[in-house]
């Protein structure tokens, strides 16, 4: 395997960061300041790209002994940007900042004295620097020494010092590392064998893409070493390093196609979608992800089936097409599996891809509630409280709620509270109704909120308590609430809770006001009877500055 040097992949700023769009006035001198502007050169960052400033700047802090400016004068010329590519003098400029222990110039410098550019060649004096960046915690010069160990290169052989440094860069996520540790616990040279963490050390990286780490796992699990038996998870990562060109991969995935079950298959290309989806180890792509999910729904994958529908129904990685969702939905439904049960019900409660049918969604959103599905039990116990598709009756209602908000859903334990309220299916029971409410409104959830404040300022199921009330109604109010604006606007104009303040009133009816809710209104035009026309602007200024800021989130 090929040593490694340090690429230039951007530039760190260091120190303060400059401010946006400007060059410093006058001109910098600290040498910090001056490898920053650099750096922003560089990366283009608040200034055009500009190498050649880059250089300039680079050198200015460099001749001032600044070790990361002197490293990047080096490097520059090492690959050859702005300036005519020249390994004597980026050898000159690596030494003088490897000397001042700067890691990726000690790394570059002991990869020239290993390939003998500008430099004799020497492999003692490469493994000498390798070891000066390797001790700093630097992942590639420790990788690069652990392949001089494993080879015997420049240092006495010595598989298990090897193994060490693999290990320092492996746990750092620098998957080649992770490659040459799996196959160290594989064969047992420099470790104990041990098939298991061979594995553990593969996946790492496999995740992170490496073709050589995925053809390696995908054997382990065909041949159930150190994991379990899944030819799934085999026939998946055979696949994945086939795509990246591994003609080994695809030998083995040809021998095991005659082995794996169509259902196993299907799991296979199903999870390769979910990495396309993902990002994971692949490039993120969702036209991609789609021809996954297409082979393996078409296999009869009932997740798959379910995943195709929704990027349908979103139009994901293909125009939106409800027609088209439905199809899968349906199929992955009929398979018994609860999310796509869901999003058919959903596609007949909202006329999506078929026309509306309040009974068949029932139908469905009870499908999935049955199986546990809380989303689904949420809605079926709205329906139950509608009687939209279903008879009305509150305690089924009561019964779905329950069960979902038990599991944590905000809109369910928003909904039970109001039947707490009410006594819906329940005797009434405001102190119940606040135990929901809270649950709902700590997650989050608006109207919970609302509903809660409205409890504390009333003192029903809570004690009396203005401060709660208005803690309350401003999460709601400041998440766009119509009525809790209001009820925030009437607080500070009677000074419950809060200070008396007819701006702050006038404002938050105002933004009541302006949202809708004309209730607000007469308030507003009697307040207008006791502040000023100043105060009057000040809080339109005040409403229109939060409209904005609102408008921006």
């Amino acid at each position: 395997m090929r040593l490694q040097a340090v690429k230039l992949l951007g530039v760190l700023v260091v120190g303060t960061a400059l401010l946006a769009g400007t060059v410093p006035e006058p001109e910098p001198t600290d040498p910090v300041d001056q490898y920053n502007l650099g750096a922003k050169y560089f990366n283009g960052q608040d200034v055009p790209k500009d190498y050649a400033k880059a250089l300039e700047w680079f050198r200015k802090a460099a001749e001032q002994g600044f070790p990361p400016a002197v490293f990047m004068v080096g490097a520059m010329y090492n690959e050859g940007l702005v300036v005519q590519q020249d390994f004597a003098e980026a050898a000159k400029w690596f030494r003088k900042a490897a000397e001042s222990g700067e890691p990726r110039a000690q790394t570059n410098l002991a990869a020239l004295y290993s390939e003998g550019k500008a430099v004799p060649q020497d492999f003692a004096e490469s493994a000498k620097w390798y070891r000066k960046a390797a001790d700093q915690g630097e992942a590639i010069p420790q990788f690069n020494l652990a392949l001089m160990y494993d080879t015997g290169q420049g240092v006495p052989q010595d598989e298990a010092e090897a193994a060490k440094w693999f290990e320092k860069a492996a746990v750092q996520g620098h998957p080649e590392s992770q490659v040459n540790l799996g196959y160290k616990y594989l064969t047992g040279r420099g470790v104990p064998q041990d098939d298991a963490k061979a594995a553990e050390w593969f996946k790492k990286a496999a995740e992170q893409g490496n073709a050589e780490a995925q053809v390696n796992l995908g054997a382990l699990y065909a041949d159930g070493r150190g994991v379990e038996t899944s030819y799934p998870e085999a026939y998946k990562w055979l696949v994945l390093a086939e795509l990246a060109g591994s003609q080994e991969a695809k030998r083995m995935r040809e021998r095991l196609a005659s082995e794996i079950t169509r259902e196993q298959e299907a799991v296979a290309y199903f999870n390769i979608g979910v990495r396309y989806a993902r990002g994971a180890g692949l490039v993120q792509d969702n036209g991609e992800a789609m021809k996954w999910f297409r082979r393996a729904a078409e296999l009869g994958d009932a997740m798959a089936q379910s995943n195709l529908g929704g990027f349908y129904a979103n139009g994901i990685g293909v125009p939106q097409n409800y027609d088209q969702a439905i199809v899968w939905f349906r199929r992955a439904a009929e398979q018994g599996y609860p999310p796509a049960q869901f999003n058919l019900a959903l596609c007949y409660l909202q006329g999506r891809g078929t026309k509306k049918d309040f009974k068949k969604a029932a139908e469905w959103f009870r499908k999935a509630a049955e199986k546990n599905y809380v989303d689904a039990q949420t809605y079926l116990g709205r329906m139950y409280v509608s009687g939209e598709g279903v008879k009305k009756d509150f305690r089924k209602a009561v019964e779905w709620l329950t069960r979902a908000a038990e599991q944590g859903d905000a809109e369910a334990q928003a909904n039970l509270g109001v039947r707490y309220r009410r006594g819906e299916g329940v005797e009434r029971d405001d102190t119940m109704a606040a135990y929901w409410f809270r649950k709902a409104a700590d997650q989050g959830f608006v109207w919970a909120q609302l509903n809660l404040g409205t409890l504390y300022f009333q003192g029903e199921g809570v004690p009396h308590n203005f401060n709660e009330a208005q803690k309350w109604f401003r999460r709601a109010a400041e998440a766009g609430n119509t009525e809790a604006q209001g009820s925030l606007g009437l607080m500070y104009a009677q000074g419950l809770g809060l200070p008396r303040d007819g701006v702050q009133a006038y404002m938050w009816f105002y933004l009541s006001a302006m949202g809708g809710n004309e209730r607000a209104t007469l308030p507003l035009t009697q307040l207008e009877q006791y502040i000023s026309a100043e105060e009057i602007a000040e809080a339109k200024r005040l409403a229109n500055e939060w409209l904005a800021e609102h408008k921006k989130e």
